[in-house]
């Protein structure tokens, strides 16, 4: 969980916050009670404790507690989001009773079932769409005030160590710490998967190794970005660009499927919920196996270890595998393989 620190700001507290705490970001500290409470005991728990019900403002709380809202059994957050009545037109209202202006609803929520669902949970609804092979489909839903679930609390951050990316492990403009000893950039505009590497090569890196779905909070404002894996025709295993086997991999639903034989051997991050074959889910992130092809344009991650020489190493774009004249009918991938060395 560590890695997701960096990614998102978040800092693991121990100067800043008090001992409750568990992250820190934005100027405030996070507490996810151990206990499970009714809404109304679940205020009084963190205001008994110095916090407050959390009220999100964005979706950046769910990528925090990602572990959490991933585990078995789906670990459910009371927020401080609620009705003051059960009319289906009441608006959902901050503990200030304040209408509240960002909503991330799933499943067709909020559906204020059998008029008794008054108050916003934090969940996990991956178990709602059966057959995708999903891991991760979080967001809100509206429940009973009475079922008993774990009070997410918050409060403001008044210590000395109040600060986001103290260490400052990624000092150069547009970079930023992952939390396992990397910096990492994400690109502004769309390359295709070699000419993507080449670039992130001029600056002494390469298309990012995940070792867990820490980087996959990026695709909250982005639909794909390519990571550093291709396919290995030789052993049909996916390979990262130093040639090594892949240790972690997030493929959803029945990927990779190089859908329709369309060459999809190289990989991307991916959020499926807009493909539309996920109904009602707002959030689904993952590995997607996409077309090499150099037509194939997509933003991606660039990445390099903390500390790591940036100046410019080679990159040379050939094909990933070559096929003679009798293979015609079956032509191999015609996209690339980046093969750089140090100059």
């Amino acid at each position: 969980m560590k890695s997701l620190v960096s990614l998102l700001l978040f800092t693991n507290v121990d100067a800043g916050c008090d001992v409750l705490s568990e992250w820190f970001h934005d100027g405030k500290c996070y507490h996810l009670s151990s206990e499970k409470k009714g809404w109304e005991a679940a205020k009084l728990l963190c205001e008994d404790l110095g916090y407050q019900l959390a009220v999100p403002l964005n979706s950046e709380i769910e990528d925090l507690y990602r572990d959490k809202l991933s585990s078995s059994g789906y670990e459910r957050f009371w927020t401080g989001i609620h009705k003051v009545d059960k009319e289906d037109e009441t608006p959902f209202v901050d503990l200030d009773g304040k209408a509240v202006t960002f909503f991330n609803w799933y499943g067709n929520q909020p559906d204020n079932h059998k008029g008794k669902e008054q108050c916003v949970e934090i969940s996990n609804a991956a178990g709602l769409f059966k057959g995708w092979n999903l891991e991760y489909v979080p967001g809100w839903n509206d429940e009973k005030c009475g079922t008993k679930l774990h009070p997410l609390c918050v409060k403001s951050c008044t210590g000395e160590g109040c600060c986001e990316d103290c260490d400052n492990e990624c000092p150069e403009e547009g970079w930023t710490s992952d939390g396992n000893g990397n910096c990492y950039k994400v690109s502004s505009d769309h390359k295709s998967w070699g000419k993507a590497q080449c670039e992130c090569a001029k600056v002494g890196a390469h298309l990012a190794h995940l070792t867990d779905h820490s980087y996959e909070h990026l695709l909250r404002s982005t639909q794909n970005l390519w990571i550093g894996y291709h396919l290995d025709h030789n052993t049909s295993t996916w390979i990262d660009t130093d040639g090594n086997d892949a240790t972690y991999n997030n493929w959803v639903m029945t990927l990779p499927d190089n859908f329709e034989g369309n060459r999809e051997w190289c990989a991307e991050l991916h959020e499926f919920s807009k493909w539309g074959v996920v109904e009602n889910a707002v959030y689904v992130p993952g590995w997607n196996d996409a077309s090499c092809h150099p037509s194939v344009k997509s933003k991606y991650i660039c990445q390099r270890a903390v500390g790591a020489v940036t100046d410019a190493k080679e990159c040379i774009v050939e094909p990933l595998w070559k096929s003679s004249s009798s293979e015609i009918l079956y032509p191999t991938i015609l996209s690339v393989m980046i093969v750089f060395v140090t100059l």
